[in-house]
């Protein structure tokens, strides 16, 4: 007999359930995104019940709520806890050099910290604004959703 569950999101080609080890990730493990392919998510009360391969979650559970991902990808929203809203240019470079376990401090010394150091050609208003806009929005088109600054 299949479980009650609130809702079914499935047809996805990849869920990313980031599932790991239960300590910040070092070296290759932060390459690990924990995919399943064709995946699916139940959820309950609002909270993920399961995540896993979309055949045997649809088998398992009876939900009247069924999403169709539209073979997209699934993935929880990204919360960026420290962030300098402006930077004079994109710090993705950075955070790959870090997972290939570069130390910080030879990356900050070519780095956009270093650049953004510089921001006093920068007129405060209405520039540093335009910047820190542009970079949030960068942020909201790979999935960021909170930021704190």
């Amino acid at each position: 007999m299949a479980i009650r569950a609130d809702m079914l999101v499935m047809n996805c080609t990849r869920l990313l359930t980031l599932a790991g080890p239960s300590r910040p990730r070092i070296g290759d493990e932060m390459n690990d995104l924990g995919e399943v392919e064709s995946g699916a998510v139940v959820i309950t009360d609002g909270k993920i019940l399961e995540t896993g391969p979309a055949e045997q979650l649809n088998a398992k559970y009876d939900c009247p709520q069924r999403i169709n991902a539209a073979e997209g990808i699934i993935m929880p929203g990204l919360v960026d806890c420290h962030t300098h809203a402006i930077f004079l240019r994109p710090r993705a470079d950075e955070l790959a050099q870090r997972a290939a376990g570069v130390p910080y401090l030879d990356i900050h010394r070519m780095s956009a910290v270093e650049e953004t150091g510089d921001l006093k050609h920068l007129s405060l208003g209405l520039e540093v604004q335009a910047v820190a806009a542009l970079d949030l929005d960068r942020g909201r088109a790979v999935g960021q959703h909170r930021v704190e600054a």
